[in-house]
């Protein structure tokens, strides 16, 4: 029988490991987005990301990855609640002393569904997450929406996992979901188009990135595989294909 998970916003306690204690047979797959500039200057003398794809987990504002805009969904099986966080990584200007946080709003787009058939469960849901530069009074916005439709089959032992990345499509998205074990695993990546000055107006809704792919677990939900369309690769092989990507080709995977 269908029904309908709950959804809000709370900051998701993953720094504290006894969360992730699974004794009613839930699982967690936290699945973080990040919309990041690879460049060293961000446009207008404001300081980037400098770096590349990372599907490095980041916990708390001052670890990790630096990313303009961090979200986080709490995505857990079996539970009847959904719950998603986001913030920002520090803004600074090349010529202008100290530093600003934007904090970045977030929320469900949709109602989240889940739906029931056999032995698999089907969760659907979306999120819009957007912040802007805190230096600049009045500043658009980047803007991330994603769609989600993840399909969980105990006794196969998989997780398929479809949808989208829509937005503004500047700067660089990338997105990944992670076991019970703190593996990480890509979802998807997105190749910035534009510029600051030409992209970030409105509530865009351009491509980021598509995928469609199942990923093999074990008995306590790890990652052992992934499948897509008839390749089967490694956690490892898989990962790599993202990793090595360089997000300065101005151009979609």
């Amino acid at each position: 029988m269908a029904s309908s998970p709950q959804v809000g916003q709370q900051r998701p306690p993953f720094n504290n490991p006894i969360n992730f204690i699974d004794k009613d047979g839930r699982i967690p797959y936290p699945i973080t987005i990040r919309a990041f500039a690879p460049f060293n200057y961000f446009g207008g003398g404001f300081h980037g990301d400098r770096r590349s794809y990372s599907n490095v987990r980041s916990y708390t504002n001052d670890t990790g990855p630096s990313a303009r805009v961090h979200q986080v969904i709490n995505f857990d099986t079996d539970k009847t609640t959904m719950t998603t966080t986001a913030w920002s990584s520090e803004t600074s200007h090349r010529f202008l002393p100290g530093s600003m946080r934007e904090t970045p709003s977030v929320n469900f787009i949709d109602k989240a569904k889940l739906r029931e058939s056999g032995n698999s469960k089907t969760y659907d849901f979306g999120t819009h997450v957007k912040g802007a530069n805190p230096m600049v009074p009045g500043a658009p916005n980047i803007d991330v929406f994603s769609d989600f439709s993840i399909t969980e089959n105990k006794k196969a032992g998989t997780l398929s996992i479809s949808g989208s990345l829509t937005g503004d499509n500047f700067p660089s998205t990338e997105a990944f979901i992670s076991d019970p074990s703190g593996q990480n695993l890509f979802i998807g990546v997105g190749f910035y188009q534009g510029s600051p000055f030409s992209s970030l107006d409105g509530e865009n809704k351009r491509d980021i990135t598509n995928f469609n792919f199942t990923v093999t677990t074990d008995k306590k939900g790890n990652f052992t595989g992934v499948k897509a369309g008839d390749t089967n690769y490694s956690i490892k092989d898989w990962n790599k294909m993202f990793l090595s990507a360089d997000p300065h080709k101005n151009k979609k995977k």
